[in-house]
């Protein structure tokens, strides 16, 4: 559903459906279950953001850039116009598991974490300098929000910005229709991770 967006620039519509032809979310979904829970633990989930951010360009036909800055991890060009693209993971952010059944649509994607400033957070509301588009990811399902929307359901908690986002305000780039089961790859990046850390250890004389 689109609403009136209120900017000068590109719908989230037009973002949406750039994201959906020229990035390949088949690799995407497959990447994400042969990765599993192995960066679940708290302390690596910051690494298992940067995976996917970083896949965003790798399984784009060279139009998405990541730059994983302060609310911003992703530039896309269009038309030879770049937009700043936040993107966040949620495991089921838009669609039920399934199981036994079809996967259903959410009537909203809860608990977005947007901002967690750790103390130091003086905004009701992401601020002007956050990305012009949030790109909200699951397992089953990806979609697109403009910021002047976003800033409606976002709310303040403690130190951190938050959003409930209902699924009739945003443009969706893929749903389970437009996957197949996942191909699974064996991979272990956890203990790749280990491994590249003790082996710049061993550098240092």
């Amino acid at each position: 559903m689109m609403k009136q967006k209120g900017t000068k620039m590109v719908s989230q519509e037009t973002i949406a459906h750039h994201f959906a032809k020229n990035v390949d979310w088949q690799k995407f979904v497959n990447l994400a279950h042969s990765l599993g829970d192995q960066l679940n633990d708290a302390q690596w989930r910051f690494f298992k953001a940067i995976v996917f951010e970083n896949s965003m360009e790798s399984f784009s036909d060279g139009s998405v850039r990541y730059v994983g800055e302060e609310g911003c991890d992703l530039m896309v060009k269009i038309k030879n116009k770049e937009y700043k693209v936040e993107m966040k993971y949620m495991e089921g952010a838009w669609y039920t598991a399934g199981g036994k059944s079809k996967p259903r649509l959410r009537n909203q994607c809860k608990g977005i974490i947007l901002m967690n400033s750790k103390g130091t957070n003086t905004h009701a509301t992401v601020p002007d300098t956050y990305a012009d588009f949030l790109l909200v990811v699951g397992l089953r399902g990806a979609a697109v929000i403009d910021k002047p929307t976003l800033k409606q359901y976002t709310t303040k908690h403690g130190d951190s910005i938050q959003a409930d986002i209902p699924s009739d305000v945003v443009d969706f780039v893929f749903t389970p229709n437009h996957v197949k089961a996942p191909t699974l790859q064996k991979i272990n990046l956890r203990q790749e991770l280990n491994e590249a850390v003790r082996r710049t250890i061993a550098q240092i004389q």
